[in-house]
């Protein structure tokens, strides 16, 4: 599976974007949070959505609390005009909007309704990345 970052957003298809997402969020099952709110980074490693695309060592504290759009627009600006945007952003609301034992439900819907394929047992068994 390719390793997304914000950084090869525009060169992703929505499919690697969501699988990418899909199967970090399934085998971390559990939300990021931080100081009660969602967190692009979360105390124990976790990461939100959009936060696994944010490279470790570009991450900053002061990221938290930006929507992913003004996250993109201030420390990211060319992802904030890639048709991948709204993959993340959508993928984002699930994690913020939906307790984790709902998110595949979530994320199988988001995948049909953008005609993407779908198959979570894969996703959950991958655990390395192709950059």
């Amino acid at each position: 599976m390719k390793r997304v970052t914000v950084h090869n957003l525009n060169n992703c298809t929505k499919q690697e974007v969501l699988d990418f997402i899909a199967s970090n969020l399934l085998r971390q099952n559990k939300k990021s949070f931080h100081s009660g709110n969602c967190a692009y980074r979360g105390k124990d490693g976790c990461k939100c959505a959009a936060g696994f695309l944010i490279p470790d060592e570009e991450y900053t504290p002061d990221m938290e609390g930006r929507g992913w759009r003004t996250l993109t627009s201030e420390f990211f600006p060319r992802v904030a005009e890639n048709t991948n945007y709204w993959m993340v952003a959508a993928m984002q609301s699930i994690h913020d909007q939906f307790p984790p034992e709902e998110w595949e439900g979530q994320l199988r819907t988001l995948a049909i309704k953008g005609q993407l394929q779908w198959y979570p047992s894969t996703l959950r068994a991958i655990d390395t990345y192709e950059d």
